[in-house]
């Protein structure tokens, strides 16, 4: 499967639809880190990325935010 574009990621997946929220979750959340095709062109492993958000089912996403879902009263 080809790798996917930060837009593509933004409409299939719950992730920041900013450059600085991917960076603060790859840096604080160990999201997948892209490959880059160029240096402005980052490309993330779908299977990467899917592997990612089941490890933490547990858990909600709400762009940027996390929240346990036990904390959602």
């Amino acid at each position: 499967m080809p790798h996917m574009t930060r837009q593509t990621l933004i409409e299939e997946y719950p992730v920041p639809k900013t450059r600085p929220g991917l960076r603060r979750w790859i840096k604080k959340l160990g999201f997948p880190k892209p490959v880059y095709a160029h240096s402005n062109l980052p490309l993330w492993s779908p299977e990467a990325v899917e592997e990612w958000f089941e490890s933490r089912s547990a858990y909600r996403f709400d762009a940027g935010r996390v929240t346990h879902a036990k904390d959602k009263g």
